[in-house]
């Protein structure tokens, strides 16, 4: 029944079973992962990270829940760093430039936050591609140029 509700794109039923499986067998891993991953297809963000937490309670280094919710908070980061730079323009006010500096500040805020979820996901799974990728990008934004070029030079490896 999950099932079709999922391939439909049936979120709104497939989160009613997911909440009810998950509360019944509450350190199924597997169940809390599968409802962070609906609540996130909803939009619903601040529900998947709890649901992605609980997995990771249950799990600590399970792969997917890291990995989606580093990826979770990446996007955040990456559509506030977007955001900032829809703002600029050459003459700004001071309250438009604080604005966009909070927006930036924030953004580089999740991306630390995203970054242990992904180092977790990394550590799980290190040939990941896309892990590797995700956590390249972050340590160029927060300046950790070596761990940056430790990921490219694996990433590179693995292209060749």
């Amino acid at each position: 029944e999950l099932n079709i509700y999922l391939t439909n794109e049936e979120f709104d039923k497939a989160k009613e079973n997911l909440s009810l499986a998950a509360e019944q067998d509450p350190t199924n891993e597997i169940l809390w992962f599968s409802l962070g991953s609906v609540l996130d297809n909803l939009g619903n963000s601040e529900e998947a990270i709890d649901a992605y937490l609980k997995a990771l309670e249950v799990k600590a280094d399970y792969f997917d829940a890291n990995y989606n919710l580093g990826a979770l908070y990446f996007n955040q980061a990456v559509q506030g760093i977007n955001a900032a730079n829809d703002m600029w323009k050459p003459r700004m006010t001071k309250t438009e430039s604080d604005e966009q500096k909070k927006l930036e500040n924030d953004a580089k805020a999740l991306f630390e936050t995203a970054k242990p979820y992904l180092e977790a996901a990394h550590v799980s799974e290190p040939g990941d591609v896309e892990t590797m990728r995700s956590l390249r990008d972050i340590y160029a934004r927060t300046g950790e140029d070596d761990k940056m070029i430790d990921i490219n030079n694996k990433l590179k490896a693995i292209s060749e």
